[in-house]
């Protein structure tokens, strides 16, 4: 391990790049259960997986396992990655892609875009739309991209999926929406109409009505939508322009073979994972 260390080290001071090294870690989630951390720049790599532990000699087994978090779109023309990469596959058998992110960026602002009928955990952090959990398939995060580029006279919004490779697509619905303000609501019984009412009041105080609404049965829903909604863009996913990323990233990995399974423990954590919570691998 000592070796793989002192390799990426020295990668790192041959391109002069900012960074950092964590070695012979304790054995907890906080460095996902790897003894060794090399940050090079933006590029984050783990070796040495804790599988088991031996209780007879209190030791890990640790496991000669590599995994990479990289944004390859962001940081592939860099002599650095490059080193990297040529590293990788002069010293690794093989691997497989494990995680990706699949981000789009639409011209509108954030108030505006909405998920419809989502079976996912919502949440709201310091403006950022979350929906499910970090580590689950599908995990879906919404930010206000123009304001992280400080140019917030140009609406922009990311919308970004991180997805489990070879698992179905899970991709939520998405909709840009203008609000609907009208006083005429003839079709409406009482009950509805008032809810309708102060969803607009709402709106127009700048809240969010949408979690507020989110526990009305589907059939209400779909009947105060008309009202609170007009001209509603959905957003298309182009399956097509996904499964051509994901080909690119396993070929530039040498990633399109698993690992003989005989030859790993029974929870294998893969080699080669693309994920950053800041920056994605898709801009």
């Amino acid at each position: 391990m000592n070796t793989i260390a002192n390799a990426l080290i020295d990668i790192r001071k041959n391109n002069n790049c900012d960074g950092w090294e964590k070695l012979n870690c304790p054995a907890c989630s906080k460095y996902s259960w790897y003894q060794n951390i090399v940050h090079i720049g933006a590029i984050h790599l783990s070796f040495g997986k804790m599988q088991k532990y031996d209780k007879i000699n209190r030791m890990w087994d640790i496991f000669p396992m590599f995994r990479i978090e990289v944004n390859p779109n962001k940081h592939f023309e860099e002599k650095v990655f490059q080193d990297i990469l040529t590293w990788i596959k002069k010293n690794c058998t093989s691997g497989i892609l494990r995680k990706y992110d699949y981000a789009i960026d639409i011209p509108y602002h954030i108030n505006t875009v909405r998920v419809f009928n989502s079976r996912k955990e919502p949440g709201l952090y310091k403006g950022t739309i979350y929906r499910g959990q970090r580590s689950q398939h599908g995990f879906l995060k919404i930010y206000d991209k123009a304001k992280e580029q400080d140019k917030s006279e140009t609406p922009l919004t990311r919308i970004e999926h991180t997805l489990d490779a070879g698992k179905t697509l899970s991709l939520e619905k998405i909709n840009i929406i203008n609000t609907k303000k009208t006083d005429e609501k003839p079709e409406l019984d009482h009950l509805n109409n008032c809810i309708v009412t102060l969803c607009l009041a709402l709106q127009t105080n700048g809240i969010d009505f949408e979690p507020f609404i989110s526990n009305l049965n589907y059939r209400r829903r779909k009947t105060i939508e008309p009202y609170l909604y007009d001209n509603c863009i959905e957003l298309e996913y182009d399956t097509k322009i996904i499964n051509s990323l994901l080909e690119k990233i396993n070929e530039l990995f040498d990633a399109d073979k698993e690992l003989n399974r005989n030859d790993t423990p029974d929870n294998f954590n893969d080699f080669v994972e693309i994920r950053d919570s800041d920056e994605l691998p898709f801009d």
